[in-house]
């Protein structure tokens, strides 16, 4: 998780710690605030989505097309409003991703 999260894992032993750092770009690495944090229902998950794949694209990177995320997370975006109502619009698309075993 620490990898995913932050770009480094530390390991924290009795004969000394070592950090394993995967130089991601600072700029990889945003921190959401206040009703742009995705526990806020309110939060446009989509567009932040979006946005960071643009970014790496800009940046020479292939467009990601899956995300791993923690269960609490994923809770997250399935309460999130905006994401429900664009769902909704392409629901035919998302069920057949589902059912097709897609995505």
């Amino acid at each position: 998780a620490q990898l995913l999260q932050n770009g480094e894992i530390k390991i924290i032993t009795d004969d000394g710690d070592v950090v394993v750092d995967y130089g991601i770009p600072d700029e990889h690495k945003e921190v959401l605030q206040g009703t742009a944090k995705w526990n806020d229902p309110t939060a446009d998950i989509v567009r932040d989505i979006e946005r960071w794949q643009n970014a790496l694209v800009a940046e020479g990177y292939v467009k990601p097309n899956r995300m791993l995320m923690t269960q609490k997370t994923f809770g997250y975006v399935l309460s999130q409003r905006l994401l429900k109502t664009k769902i909704r619009n392409r629901s035919r698309y998302i069920k057949w991703c589902i059912c097709s075993g897609g995505w």
